[in-house]
């Protein structure tokens, strides 16, 4: 048996103090309480069910499915160690930390919610490139990942997000707590992850700053070390290539670009902004949203090999 339930989408309309930005991320003009935002985003709450075996109505004993409780639409199928971190207890873990919400949604109909708490403090670089820093919380009902907490910062000139790489570095780039009942002392964990988010902005800070004072690749040299070398033979790998390297390069000579365009970071930036927005189409914002939550693999690669240069 296939369950064929509607996949509901956030509707913006009736959501005061917000604005939606170009690359479709919904922004509080002024920080709301995690309380607030998941009242604003997703008011629902995640539950489980049993999972029947669609040929003979029984219970599958190893599985079961989440569901939303607003529509009972299907959010995914899961194990039967799967512990839900319900909305409630999300929330829960976002209020622990002090802190106020700048952005928040959900992604694949509910599959996904997450949160971006404004850190506060000064814009790091503000007058070169301002930067504001954040913690993204997120965290998933459908059984494909883990609650993740981890700072990341967002270039003020375009509103693009930049993750931190240091995932093996001794800093730590995230903290991840498994969907499982035996899951403990999430709350201490939440409030750790700030205080990890201090100590990674300042190895963030100097990744950026190493970058800025570096300029060793041309654009060319950064695209065909992400993509592969242009192809030699016509055909739609080469004009697949063709067309990334011209989207790239007017993004790195727009006006969002000014004041970074001749280092290395704008070259990553590029990137960024390329890597977001590809092949995204008025009302699709929602792949945006996807692609800032299952990480950015091209960005990862230039920025690794930038900072492998510098």
């Amino acid at each position: 048996m296939t369950y064929t339930g509607p996949t509901p989408t956030i509707d913006t309309a009736d959501v005061t103090n917000t604005r939606t930005s170009a690359f479709g991320v919904h922004s509080y003009d002024t920080p709301v309480t995690p309380t607030q935002a998941r009242r604003d985003f997703f008011p629902w709450e995640v539950e489980t069910t049993p999972l029947l075996n669609g040929r003979t109505f029984d219970e599958v004993a190893d599985y079961k499915a989440t569901i939303r409780n607003d529509d009972n639409s299907v959010l995914g199928v899961v194990g039967k160690g799967y512990g839900v971190i319900t909305n409630d207890e999300f929330v829960e873990l976002a209020e622990a930390t002090g802190l106020m919400v700048r952005s928040a949604g959900t992604a694949y109909g509910g599959g996904r919610v997450w949160m971006q708490l404004d850190i506060g403090g000064d814009d790091f670089l503000p007058g070169v490139e301002p930067h504001q820093k954040y913690v993204w919380f997120a965290s998933s009902h459908d059984g494909s990942g883990s609650l993740v907490v981890r700072p990341t910062m967002v270039r003020v000139a375009c509103m693009n997000q930049w993750f931190s790489l240091r995932r093996n570095h001794k800093v730590g780039g995230e903290i991840t707590l498994r969907h499982t009942r035996f899951v403990s002392d999430r709350i201490a964990a939440a409030r750790s992850a700030i205080t990890m988010a201090y100590d990674n902005f300042a190895a963030m800070e100097a990744d950026i700053e190493r970058m800025l004072g570096s300029h060793e690749l041309t654009l060319g040299r950064m695209v065909d070390e992400i993509f592969g070398e242009r192809p030699t033979e016509e055909g739609r790998k080469r004009t697949t290539w063709d067309n990334r390297f011209e989207a790239i390069s007017t993004i790195y000579h727009s006006d969002t670009c000014d004041a970074i365009r001749d280092t290395d970071y704008g070259l990553v930036m590029a990137v960024n902004e390329w890597e977001l927005n590809r092949s995204v189409k008025p009302g699709q914002e929602e792949k945006v949203q996807r692609r800032v939550m299952n990480g950015l693999t091209y960005t990862e690669r230039a920025s690794e090999l930038v900072l492998a240069r510098v």
